[in-house]
């Protein structure tokens, strides 16, 4: 009645259970550290990395706007796919002095708080607009706007004609290369979504935060194989990603590490990937008038890549197309010349700010 003494229960019983608690209690402990970690090493972050511009309301979020510059029209940069307003810190300084430049971080992304609603094109570009609406901006805008910006970029002109100016695009997504992918294609994408969830958790548990920080410090071969257990296949994708945020002023890529340890960044990403082929679709090849328009390309471009731009550039009876000697995909970071020499050749710009640009 007062129970059964340990020493009675068989030694193998005594030792599967003993096995069966550690089996348990290791995971949960790590689990915990790497949770108590992730939570430290955020709050750090939001002291050491604060948002430089404002947080604007928008749809039950807050979208974060950084502003440089003065003047009129008003530049808006796009971003790509998954990247923030830093990758357009060095070329929107330099734009800042002819006009009033903003980047903005679209919601889960960078500074600004997780997006609500699907992330269909028709979702991002009411965002776009109750950002503008919410900073005070009422135009006329040039909107400059990178791969996958560019499906944002050229709905927000079709919704507001009267508001835009000009439309400049950095090698932009080639829309019927995703739109017509193959069953092969597709499920690459459906895993790239799936890894993309994956990395949410990995955030979470404290290992994106513990690998960015072995890689900042020099470490190369833990955080590789770290990377290749968590992204299968996905591995090398990360490291082209990784080859190209490297582009980026240094300064910067403390914080670039900063949003990428959360999972935040991670399940936007997800969502993206997972609704792409139908974003594409979401926007008619319909006739831009006479709006400036300049379309670049990066030297590497495929064929079909070249053929879409070629088709976009034509949607303006004044539309242009470039190809980037020296770049790929990130224009913005590989030849920031380029992109500010196209707005000055279509627009005259003054060095004073206070000069606007006047349409040649």
């Amino acid at each position: 009645m007062f129970g059964i003494h340990p020493y009675c229960i068989p030694q193998s019983r005594r030792e599967t259970v003993s096995i069966l608690l550690w089996a348990v209690a290791v995971p949960l402990a790590i689990l915990l550290i790497g949770a108590l970690f992730q939570a430290i090493g955020s709050a750090i972050d939001r002291r050491l990395y604060p948002a430089p511009g404002r947080l604007v309301p928008v749809q039950n979020s807050r979208l974060h706007v950084y502003s440089e510059g003065e003047g009129a029209p008003t530049i808006i940069l796009e971003s790509g796919i998954a990247t923030s307003s830093l990758s357009w810190r060095a070329v929107q300084s330099q734009l800042a002095q002819f006009t009033r430049v903003i980047s903005y971080d679209r919601a889960g992304f960078g500074w600004s708080e997780a997006a609500h609603t699907p992330r269909t094109v028709g979702n991002l570009v009411s965002e776009f607009e109750k950002m503008l609406d919410s900073f005070n901006i009422s135009g006329p805008f040039i909107l400059v706007a990178h791969s996958f910006g560019s499906l944002i970029a050229r709905a927000y002109c079709y919704r507001n004609p009267d508001r835009v100016v000009g439309l400049l695009l950095l090698d932009p997504i080639d829309c019927e290369h995703w739109s017509t992918l193959p069953l092969e294609g597709q499920e690459r994408l459906a895993l790239g979504a799936r890894l993309s969830k994956r990395g949410a958790w990995l955030a979470r548990a404290g290992v994106v935060r513990f690998s960015l920080i072995l890689l900042s410090a020099g470490a190369r071969t833990l955080p590789k194989w770290i990377a290749r257990i968590a992204s299968g296949g996905g591995a090398s994708v990360i490291g082209r990603v990784t080859a190209e945020v490297s582009k980026m002023p240094r300064e910067l890529l403390p914080a670039v590490r900063a949003h990428w340890s959360r999972p935040q960044s991670f399940e936007t990403l997800a969502q993206y990937l997972s609704r792409l082929s139908r974003c594409v679709t979401e926007i008619p090849y319909t006739s831009l008038g006479h709006l400036s328009l300049t379309v670049i390309s990066a030297e590497n471009a495929t064929e079909s890549e070249l053929r879409e731009h070629r088709k976009l550039a034509s949607l303006s009876s004044i539309g242009e197309h470039i190809i980037a000697e020296k770049s790929g995909h990130w224009i913005q970071l590989d030849r920031p010349d380029l992109l500010v020499s196209s707005l000055q050749r279509s627009y005259g710009v003054s060095r004073n700010p206070s000069v606007p640009f006047l349409k040649r």
